[in-house]
């Protein structure tokens, strides 16, 4: 997964939640695009707020997909 892949799913209009999956099994649910955060700049780590004030700070590259709720997967490209 690349950032740019994240960026566009958080910037869709209108955005559609979507759940981060992990190389490791982690998952990661996004209900709003405020719950992630990417630097201007950046290109790899990024932040995924949970409830209350929890947080993981993650790598892009870890990422294998973002999920859909109407079961439509981007998968990352190799």
């Amino acid at each position: 997964m690349t950032i740019t892949q994240l960026r566009d799913a958080i910037r869709k209009q209108p955005f559609e939640p979507f759940t981060i999956c992990l190389t490791d099994g982690r998952r990661f649910r996004v209900k709003h695009p405020e719950f992630v955060a990417i630097a201007p700049e950046g290109n790899r780590i990024f932040i995924v707020f949970g409830p209350g004030e929890h947080y993981r700070v993650l790598d892009a590259f870890l990422v294998t997909s973002l999920d859909y709720v109407n079961g439509k997967t981007r998968r990352r490209k190799r």
